[in-house]
């Protein structure tokens, strides 16, 4: 009995130490995991991979801690890139502005002097090419970013000057626009750059001539602004990748995305910009603005 006893105790210390170092085990292998982590941290990676607790998932503490302790890195990484790739795009903008840092009076003065001694040697066609360039330069650098209709259409009318001389009888050039719409406003450059796409999508693909009109209805509730030309059309595919911003754009670098993007801020969702086309059937913009006469902030309030 005496050596029964000996043994069942032995065998219940032997058990004892086997579940202790199992149990101590348990505690201590997701801790040594989660130390090992951190040193990585230190060492500056916080690229933790999915599967670093290879453990089966615990629901107690120790498992919940090193869940949070995971979940706590992964949004510090995500944090930091956001913030590394807003300072690349910070520095980015910072060195546009450097290169954008022309004084504007020199170039005024410059074309008015252009222009001056176009006139003295009678160059009427240099001379109005000119006063158009000077009156869209103005204009897409001033501060302003909601205009009258009627500053809108000058600039319209500059840019058309300018073209007219280029492409001549090649384009014929439709507008009217009633008194009693010039004095609502609207975003600064926003038929230009749609005028713009419709001489180099339609107009310069076209061995005939190019009719673009632009034209007002006046609804119930906003004004609905179509410009539209017989050109070639354009295919599903592109008129997608115009909408969505996808293609580069000419000239003063607006697309029909950004002018969409900005009239949406201003007024909101229910105004906008819309491409219709069709291959061989020329096509058509639309552009819905509210009845806005007085100043406008970036919540579509009207004052």
């Amino acid at each position: 009995m005496r050596t029964i006893v000996l043994l069942v105790y032995f065998l219940i210390f032997l058990l004892t130490i086997i579940a202790g170092r199992k149990l101590a085990w348990n505690l201590t292998r997701p801790l040594e995991i989660l130390t090992q982590e951190i040193k990585q941290i230190e060492s500056g990676n916080f690229k933790i991979p999915d599967n670093a607790f290879t453990e089966p998932e615990r629901h107690d503490e120790i498992g919940q801690l090193h869940r949070d302790f995971e979940i706590m890195i992964r949004k510090i990484d995500a944090l930091i890139e956001e913030n590394y790739i807003k300072q690349i795009v910070l520095k980015d903008a910072q060195l546009r502005a450097l290169q954008a840092q022309i004084n504007p009076h020199f170039l005024y003065n410059t074309l008015e002097t252009i222009n001056w001694m176009a006139k003295v040697n009678h160059q009427e066609d240099i001379s109005r090419m000119v006063e158009a360039l000077g009156t869209l330069l103005r204009g897409a650098i001033s501060k302003e970013s909601v205009i009258r209709l009627e500053e809108e259409i000058r600039l319209l009318e500059s840019y058309i000057v300018i073209q007219k001389f280029r492409y001549d009888k090649k384009l014929d050039f439709q507008l009217y626009v009633p008194d009693t719409l010039k004095d609502l406003k609207i975003p600064k450059l926003t038929l230009q750059p749609i005028v713009e796409n419709s001489i180099n999508y339609g107009l310069e693909k076209m061995l005939g001539t190019c009719c673009i009109r632009v034209s007002f209805v006046q609804m119930p509730d906003f004004l609905d602004i179509t410009i539209e030309d017989n050109g070639p059309g354009i295919d599903p595919e592109t008129v997608k990748k115009m909408n969505e911003g996808q293609i580069k754009p000419n000239g003063f670098g607006i697309g029909l995305k950004n002018i969409d993007d900005r009239i949406k801020l201003l007024f909101g969702n229910r105004y906008g910009v819309h491409i219709s086309s069709e291959v061989g059937r020329g096509t058509k913009v639309r552009v819905t603005i509210p009845y806005t006469r007085g100043d406008v902030d970036v919540q579509g309030a009207a004052g």
